[in-house]
């Protein structure tokens, strides 16, 4: 039997052993200074810890008005002991007691020290709730501006500035085609009467040559009113006839113009035949 092997195969196993215990006392060594260092960490709040949502400018506009109310409130508070020290101090010094009017007029003056700087702070908040409130009108006009950039990338996204080009110049082509197939389907179709009508100042003057005869008419047809007008005048203004003695005595007068036309059948034949020529074109 090899016993030198055997103890040696022995003492083998007893270095592995005690190798094995100390890796597994390594190991649970960091493992505990890593839960220490963790915790250590998340306690310290640098590691770990909730995040808390940062404020927005709307709440902190609203904190700050909760604030301002509160500092309203001590101020009112801290007016109504000046005055109530004040009052104290006034009576004891009536009483001649001015070592019980001192320790008011202290009280007074360190109300007045806490009404002035509670004062300057709510001035400072006031200040600062002005600004937040711009800063919140400035994000939703921001926000706004973004919804309406996106928006308006939406709505052209399928569409092509170019391609928009194009479409416009065929617009515009088919416009001019247009004028011009109204201008060809408008024109007269018979040529030789539009040139027998002449052009427009042709038919202008005239016009003007119609004007001016009925113009002329005009002038005549007045002159013959004013004519038959005085000859009626001078009737009306006639003697009285004369008696009958004056008719007995007088000459016997001419007879009529032999000169004078008289009517004959010739004349009322041509006059019928001219009304039947009208009638007839007439229809």
């Amino acid at each position: 039997m090899n016993t030198g092997g055997f103890f040696g195969a022995r003492q083998y196993f007893k270095r592995a052993a005690a190798a094995g215990s100390e890796e597994k006392e390594g190991d649970v060594q960091a493992r505990t200074t890593t839960t220490m260092t963790t915790t250590a960490f998340r306690r310290l709040g640098l590691f770990g810890a909730p995040k808390e949502p940062e404020p927005t400018p709307k709440e902190g506009s609203a904190s700050l008005r909760e604030t301002l109310d509160l500092m309203e409130a001590r101020e009112r508070m801290l007016q109504t002991k000046i005055g109530r020290e004040t009052a104290q101090a006034t009576a004891f010094v009536q009483k001649r007691n001015r070592r019980a009017a001192l320790p008011c007029l202290k009280r007074k003056k360190t109300y007045e020290i806490q009404y002035e700087q509670l004062v300057r702070q709510r001035e400072n908040s006031e200040h600062q709730v002005m600004a937040l409130e711009a800063a919140h009108v400035s994000v939703e006009a921001v926000q706004a501006m973004k919804v309406g950039t996106q928006s308006m990338k939406v709505a052209y996204k399928d569409i092509d500035v170019a391609a928009v080009d194009t479409i416009a110049l065929d617009m515009k082509d088919q416009m001019d085609a247009a004028d011009l197939i109204n201008h060809a389907i408008s024109k007269p179709l018979n040529s030789s009467m539009q040139f027998a009508m002449g052009d427009d100042d042709e038919l202008l003057a005239e016009l003007d040559e119609l004007d001016a005869e009925r113009a002329d008419a005009e002038i005549l047809s007045a002159a013959a009113a004013a004519a038959t007008a005085t000859a009626a005048t001078a009737t009306t203004s006639a003697p009285p006839p004369p008696t009958t003695a004056a008719v007995v005595g007088a000459v016997v007068a001419p007879p009529k113009d032999a000169d004078a036309p008289v009517p004959t059948a010739t004349d009322d034949d041509e006059e019928a035949q001219m009304r039947a020529l009208e009638a007839g074109m007439a229809m």
